[in-house]
């Protein structure tokens, strides 16, 4: 049924409804006076009603036109001598009650079923739009890693394309040296105790950069909103363009390395490309000689207070030819810190995991012990300072 012929249906009903009413008054009206009738009767003769209850007598009094049908029933047959007219219009006032009860029951079920069908649209159009922001933002992030794996590949092939042409890397114009396969003995016995045990190291071919990475090259990163900037950016004694980048986190190191297509050196290949296969000392040879390198002025004299421009000790240079592998500044590596196995190593990547990584090779104000090649030193990934550099790293195809 409509919902206009259900109101329209109401509306007539409550007319016939209005009629009744009017008769029930009379049918009240008259049980009233039969009451008190009753009760004069009880008065003078002492008996029992048994006619008319008083809560019959209550109820009749308050029901009104808003009332569901009563929960204690008046039955005009309980009134002696009930006029039959008043009988019969109590039974039609009785079924339109029951009627227009009907229809407000079947209006309000109609009422709540549009409502809940109106909350059932607005909670599926909600999902659907939840579904599509979670699948369009799945999409993005699959777009997104697709898309930074891209470029990291294609980074990755340009610059082996230049070094195996001898050329500068395209992305920061870093020349990288080739560092041929071979064994060497990773550590020393006769310095500190997380140099021991010396053990056998053999590496595959790997290119290393030649010198650290500078402020110039790094801000290139930066600008390209790939690495954060450095903490002493705006530091004039250590910003200069040809200065070794510092103020940089281990991952700062990562991030930057991955953009120009590399990575970081493990620990084994960088002590490996310092001392090469005769194990030295410092990358020149076995000795120390003022000069060389820079660091604590009271054992290199070099004349800087801070970070010296990279590569400006040309006679420092390790067998393959990297420079600046004995002091300026300390240089992040791949490894977790840890100790060394005693058994010989093939391609060792460090601890699985750890507390802190490593960094490599001393700094401008290490002394002179701090500079050999073996001397291992250990940071929090996350943390920085004035003379934390890096250099990045190439595996071969």
């Amino acid at each position: 049924m409509a919902k206009n012929e259900v109101i329209q249906k109401q509306l007539d009903l409550l007319q016939v409804f209005s009629t009744v009413t009017k008769q029930r008054q009379l049918v009240e009206d008259e049980a009233y006076a039969r009451q008190r009738k009753a009760h004069e009767d009880c008065e003078k003769q002492h008996l029992e009603i048994t006619k008319i209850s008083p809560i019959a007598r209550s109820h009749l009094r308050n029901v009104k036109l808003s009332d569901l049908w009563p929960t204690v029933s008046y039955q005009p047959e309980d009134i002696a001598d009930a006029n039959p007219e008043h009988l019969l219009w109590w039974e039609k006032y009785k079924s339109v009650h029951r009627s227009l009860s009907s229809l407000d029951r079947a209006i309000s079920a109609l009422c709540r079923w549009q409502a809940a069908r109106a909350r059932a649209l607005r909670l599926t159009l909600a999902g659907a739009l939840v579904v599509l922001a979670i699948l369009g933002y799945a999409g993005f992030k699959v777009f997104q890693d697709y898309f930074d794996g891209y470029k990291i590949l294609l980074a990755q092939r340009l610059a082996i394309t230049a070094v195996q042409a001898d050329q500068p890397r395209p992305a920061d114009g870093m020349v990288m040296i080739w560092v041929p396969a071979g064994e060497f003995q990773m550590g020393s016995e006769d310095w500190d105790d997380d140099e021991r045990p010396v053990n056998t190291v053999a590496l595959d071919g790997f290119w290393i950069d030649r010198t650290e990475v500078t402020n110039v090259q790094y801000q290139g990163c930066v600008a390209a909103r790939v690495c954060n900037a450095s903490f002493y950016a705006n530091n004039n004694d250590t910003n200069g363009d040809t200065q070794p980048v510092v103020g940089v986190s281990w991952q700062d190191a990562v991030a930057y390395c991955t953009w120009v297509g590399g990575r970081l050196p493990t620990e084994a290949e960088w002590e490996y490309a310092a001392r090469g296969p005769e194990s030295l000392t410092y990358p020149w040879g076995n000795d120390w000689r003022i000069g060389l390198a820079n660091c604590d002025e009271d054992d290199c004299q070099d004349g800087y207070e801070t970070t010296a421009p990279v590569g400006i000790f040309p006679e420092n240079a390790s067998w393959v030819g990297a420079l600046d592998m004995a002091g300026n500044v300390w240089e992040w590596v791949a490894d977790w810190y840890g100790d060394y196995p005693s058994e010989r190593q093939e391609n060792p990547t460090g601890p699985a995991n750890g507390i802190y990584r490593v960094l490599r090779g001393g700094s401008w104000a290490s002394s002179a012990e701090m500079t050999r090649c073996s001397f291992r030193d250990k940071m929090a990934p996350g943390t920085w300072y004035n003379d934390r550099g890096f250099r990045c790293a190439l595996t071969a195809p």
